[in-house]
């Protein structure tokens, strides 16, 4: 079987959801995902802040709402990072995004670090419902610290735009072991999965509306 691609973190909890409709969208690709309107009215938004952001373009009127969530963020002070990319090994030593040595990834959608160095805030822009997620964030830190040698504390958080709410978590230094002990276990069943070249369904209630993997290639499609 195919040795496994760099994960990330929405790479992980799809397998983790259904390995085969993981191992058919991801792995075998005779099975493509559309996205719904949810999912391409968050890319719109996502990517109208990036080009506020970076490039200062004003919001359009569907999204100037945003504006007060956008330019406290603008007027930080410290180093800005828009869409981040971020790439560790599996010595978790930081590596290039594109290097054959990558072994995890995670893509920050804005942050700041502070003109010392030492602090950083992390934020991604949330478009659904709110669902806090202490898993993302603790990754989110963890590839940070790697990337930022300067690092001691990190601030994380996801903000819901649609609620206008936001959570936050801070991590330290000395986290990073307890961060990796936390995804290892959950990577390594992944790896297994490639290597055995085995992803067996585990059907819920997503298999009745929410999978695009037809009854053909899986008999609990549609079925629940």
């Amino acid at each position: 079987m195919k040795k496994m691609p760099p994960w990330s973190y929405s790479g992980l909890t799809s397998f983790e959801t259904c390995p085969k409709r993981y191992y058919h969208i991801k792995v075998a690709k005779d099975v493509v995902d559309t996205p719904g309107e949810a999912a391409t009215w968050g890319s719109t938004v996502h990517k109208h802040i990036e080009d506020r952001l970076r490039d200062k373009t004003p919001l359009p009127a569907s999204v100037a709402n945003l504006e007060a969530l956008v330019a406290p963020i603008e007027a930080k002070p410290g180093r800005k990072l828009i869409e981040y990319q971020m790439a560790v090994d599996a010595s978790l030593n930081p590596t290039d995004w594109d290097s054959n040595t990558a072994w995890c990834r995670g893509i920050v959608d804005v942050g700041v670090v502070a003109e010392r160095g030492d602090k950083a805030v992390l934020l991604d822009w949330k478009t659904g419902k709110r669902k806090p997620d202490s898993d993302q964030l603790m990754l989110f830190a963890a590839l940070a610290f790697a990337h930022i040698d300067t690092l001691n504390v990190v601030q994380t958080g996801f903000v819901w735009v649609k609620s206008n709410e936001f959570d936050k978590q801070v991590f330290k230094r000395g986290d990073e072991p307890m961060i990796w002990q936390q995804f290892i276990p959950r990577v390594n069943r992944m790896e297994k999965a490639y290597e055995l070249g085995a992803f067996p369904p585990k059907p819920s209630g997503l298999c009745r509306k929410h999978c695009p993997v037809p009854n053909n290639m899986c008999e609990f499609s549609g079925c629940r």
